[in-house]
């Protein structure tokens, strides 16, 4: 089992030998990040963290195609899950332009 550190890395390496860029991001009142990067093939590498342990963070994100989640009971949690395919898209919502994040997960996306 990998620890907590772990996970995460996992998790984001998929901006391994890509151009990071500038994201304006604005959760409102919800505890969270983005990070986002360009690949070779123009399409943007996309991950936001919703590091609320309250709430969910809805956001409009066009063109996101969910690729995978990163969840844990908790941010202090020392187990993680990293899910994709079905898994993943049960627990993150994707629809008609808009993404739900629920609380205590990541989620990466490519975007067009």
């Amino acid at each position: 089992m990998l620890e907590p550190t772990g996970y995460g890395m996992n998790f984001v390496s998929g901006f391994a030998g890509l151009t990071m860029l500038p994201v304006d991001f604005n959760p409102g009142t919800v505890n969270a990040t983005a990070f986002a990067a360009r690949r070779a093939d123009r399409k943007v590498f996309l991950i936001i963290l919703n590091k609320d342990e309250s709430q969910s963070l809805s956001i409009k994100l066009p063109g996101a195609k969910l690729q995978q989640v990163l969840t844990a009971d908790s941010l202090t949690a020392r187990e993680a899950h990293i899910l994709t395919g079905a898994a993943a898209a049960a627990l993150v919502k994707v629809a008609a332009g808009s993404v739900t994040i629920p609380k205590s997960t990541g989620a990466s996306f490519l975007v067009e």
